[in-house]
């Protein structure tokens, strides 16, 4: 375990095994459970749809937090302790890719805003995870939040309440924006007309139902560029991703299926869409491709998983394949 996000603090599993940790609290706790795999939600989401669909090589996920992984050459990964492991045929191995991380090294500070920076200032884990503060939906209503409390300060929005400073209603305003959640940016999102009717619903929810047809307008619209950023750059990743693929040969049956599960995927009505906008452009020439949503794809993804490992420790016992010394050394396969 190296470092914790999206708000855990679990300082004292850092530098640990956490399927060792995990393991000894189940025995502790008498339950009949044997840890078969560790995998994450990208590896989850991938395997559960490469299962409907034998084209998946990226799996995306795009909720609280957001990650990815592919399939890559195992050729080109040289950080293998022991391919004796590894079946005879294997000729590729799931990559995780951590780009929720992408931009600690400052390659993302030209898209880096004032309310970005506050954002990652009063997080959990300053410095680190840049891209997913960015992108995820555990960031998203904060950072609409700050951007609509400027634009109170500058009495651009809300401004009936401006002349009452000295009451409660005036700080009203910025607490009530600051109990806005990427779900109410979501339901912002549905609004396709000039009443803005989900936006005054969602303003109402806050105690915010004095706002004007001018404030509903440009909240709405503040919601949707942060939504559109989001998405923007979630399709330049998965572009990314896709011209890895194109370059490793992987494509030659010129057609990529890519499995992404999320709360933020599934329920935000504009995301998939600006991503396949954007995918058109950015993807590589000639290449088919499929965004897919993998509902529950963690769960049913790490089942896939569990079976397939329990099945290789069969092999592993009946000699069909060789241990690998590295893995004899730290007793991972008994």
């Amino acid at each position: 375990f190296l470092t914790p996000s999206k708000g855990w603090v679990l300082s004292d599993l850092i530098g640990q095994d956490v399927v060792q940790v995990l393991q000894r609290i189940i025995y502790q706790k008498q339950l009949k459970v044997k840890i078969t795999a560790l995998i994450n939600d990208t590896v989850g989401t991938l395997m559960a749809c490469a299962y409907h669909e034998n084209t998946c090589r990226v799996g995306v996920i795009l909720g609280t937090g957001t990650n990815a992984c592919y399939f890559e050459d195992i050729n080109k990964i040289h950080t293998i302790f022991d391919r004796a492991v590894l079946p005879t045929d294997a000729t590729e191995m799931i990559i995780n890719t951590e780009w929720g991380a992408l931009g600690e090294g400052g390659c993302l500070d030209m898209l880096i805003t004032n309310f970005d920076r506050e954002i990652d200032r009063i997080s959990n884990n300053p410095g680190i995870h840049i891209f997913e503060k960015l992108i995820s939906g555990m960031y998203m209503g904060r950072l609409a939040a700050e951007v609509l409390a400027s634009l109170i300060n500058q009495g651009i929005i809300l401004k009936t309440q401006r002349d009452h400073k000295q009451s409660y209603r005036y700080y009203g305003p910025f607490h009530a924006l600051y109990m806005l959640q990427t779900s109410h940016i979501s339901e912002i999102e549905l609004d396709t007309g000039h009443t803005f009717a989900n936006t005054r619903n969602v303003l109402k929810k806050l105690g915010l139902d004095y706002a004007t047809n001018t404030d509903c307008a440009v909240i709405s619209y503040t919601c949707r560029l942060i939504s559109r950023r989001a998405a923007m750059l979630t399709a330049a990743a998965i572009a990314v991703l896709m011209k890895r693929l194109h370059e490793n040969k992987q494509v030659a049956m010129k057609k990529i299926c890519i499995g992404i599960d999320g709360s933020l995927y599934r329920f935000h009505p504009r995301f998939n869409m600006v991503i396949q906008r954007h995918l058109k452009i950015l993807a590589p020439v000639l290449l088919n491709y499929e965004l897919r949503i993998s509902a529950d794809g963690s769960g049913i993804g790490a089942a896939i998983c569990a079976i397939t490992a329990n099945d290789a420790r069969q092999a592993l016992r009946k000699g069909e394949i060789q241990k690998s010394s590295f893995y004899q050394q730290h007793n991972r396969i008994p």
